[in-house]
C-alpha cells in the first residue's frame, strides 16, 4: 500500500471569528512549518462555514492547513507515493497529529465536537476491478465491469461516542508526474475515514486521542492488506 494523503479534521462548534490569527498561532506552535505564502480570502460570513479562509502551506507542499469558519484540517501530502509507506509515514506523522488537536483543544481551547482521520492509500494493481470484485463480490459477472467502487460504514463505541469506520474502495488510474512525462498507473484507491457522529456534547482531550489511536490502528499493516 501507499500512502497518498492524511488529513485530520477538527470541527468545530460554532465560528472561528478570525482564522487568519488562528493560522499564524498554529504556525507559531509548529515552528514555521507552513513557511510558503499562505492563501487568506476575507469571505463575508454569511457564506458558508466550511469554505477555507485560510491556507497555509509548507515549501515541500507536503504539509497543508485549511481553516474555515467552522473545521480546521491538516494534511499531509505524498508527492511521489512510495511502496508500503503507510507505516512508516504513520510513525513519522502521529506526533504531528497529536500536537495538531491537543493545541487546538488544550490551549486554543475551542470547542470541538467532531473529530476525523481520513487517509488516501492506493494499491498498484493492472486487475484492479477483477481484484475488488474478488474480494468483495460472489456474483462473477461484476469481474466483466471496466469501473468498480463501493462504501461501507460500519459502526462502533468509543467511551460512548458512536464512531464512523468509512472504507471507499475504487479501481482507478494514479497519475504522477516525473520529469516530463506523466506515469499511470492502474490500482485501487482506498479511502479510510474513521470520525465521530457529533452530539451536544464536546470533545475532551482524552476522547479526542481515544478516537485518532482508534483510527491509526485501521491503518495497520494487517488491517490494510485485509481490505485488498
Amino acid at each position: 500500500m501507499r500512502l497518498l494523503t492524511l488529513q485530520t479534521a477538527l470541527f468545530v462548534s460554532g465560528s472561528i471569528e478570525r482564522p487568519d490569527l488562528l493560522a499564524n498561532r498554529i504556525n507559531r506552535e509548529f515552528n514555521n512549518l507552513f513557511n510558503d505564502m499562505p492563501n487568506i480570502m476575507n469571505m463575508p460570513i454569511e457564506l458558508p462555514p466550511d469554505i477555507p479562509v485560510v491556507q497555509m502551506f509548507s515549501t515541500d507542499r507536503k504539509h497543508q492547513i485549511n481553516i474555515s469558519r467552522n473545521r480546521i484540517d491538516f494534511f499531509y501530502k505524498t508527492p511521489h507515493p512510495l511502496v508500503d509507506s503507510v507505516q512508516s509515514s504513520l510513525t513519522m506523522l502521529s506526533p504531528m497529529i497529536e500536537q495538531f488537536y491537543t493545541y487546538i483543544i488544550k490551549k486554543e481551547k475551542l470547542p470541538i465536537n467532531r473529530i476525523g482521520l481520513i487517509a488516501t492509500l492506493f494499491l498498484p494493481e493492472k486487475d484492479n476491478v477483477h481484484r475488488i470484485a474478488e474480494k468483495y463480490f460472489r456474483n462473477k459477472g461484476f469481474e466483466k465491469c471496466c469501473e468498480m467502487s463501493f462504501r461501507v460504514n460500519s459502526r462502533c463505541n468509543i467511551k460512548n461516542h458512536q464512531i464512523n469506520n468509512i472504507l471507499n474502495v475504487e479501481a482507478n488510474t494514479l497519475f504522477q508526474r516525473q520529469n516530463n512525462d506523466e506515469i499511470q498507473t492502474p490500482g485501487i484507491i482506498v479511502t479510510i475515514d474513521t470520525n465521530n457522529v457529533p452530539t451536544e456534547k464536546l470533545l475532551t482531550l482524552s476522547i479526542a486521542k481515544s478516537i485518532i489511536k482508534h483510527a491509526e490502528n485501521r491503518l495497520n499493516e494487517a488491517a490494510t492488506k485485509e481490505m485488498i
